[in-house]
């Protein structure tokens, strides 16, 4: 039998504890999440392991997809950055706080960045009767996403 001490102790401490923050979630601000999708977007955290995480924002037919993760090593950062670069057919981004790419295929436009140990790749899917703005916004973001890098 539980007794009451015991059950208020393990109710507070339930009621303390919360979920790990998905650090794919926390890449963008709310606001360069709206500058990209609009406002309102809903938040999907999609996967999180201390290595990696994703995390999708939507706003109707638009969809924000941001890829995280914490490598063993920077070789290995650079090396998943190349891959995810001839995926999207990326070019090299010149003078960038952090190594950096822009691709993009049909509805997708995507910009990648390799840091130390870190990799992050931002995907923003919007209709191509609405997109031609989206490449140059999803730079601006991701080049203020690369100078907060640590």
């Amino acid at each position: 039998m539980l007794n009451l001490p015991l059950l208020s102790v393990l109710v507070l401490t339930a009621a303390v504890q919360t979920a790990p923050t998905n650090p794919a979630c926390t890449v963008l601000t709310a606001s360069e999440s709206a500058s990209l999708i609009g406002e309102g977007g809903q938040t999907l955290s999609v996967a999180a392991a201390p290595r990696g995480s994703s995390c999708m924002v939507q706003h109707g037919d638009k969809v924000i997809t941001i890829l995280f993760a914490h490598l063993d090593s920077a070789d290995a950062a650079s090396g998943l950055w190349a891959t995810k670069e001839r995926i999207v057919d990326g070019k090299e981004l010149a003078g960038w706080p952090a190594k950096a790419y822009a691709g993009g295929l049909k509805d997708v436009s995507a910009v990648g960045l390799a840091k130390g140990k870190s990799f992050i790749e931002v995907r923003v899917t919007v209709p191509s009767t609405h997109n031609a703005d989206i490449p140059a916004k999803l730079q601006t973001v991701m080049k203020a996403v690369a100078a907060r890098l640590p």
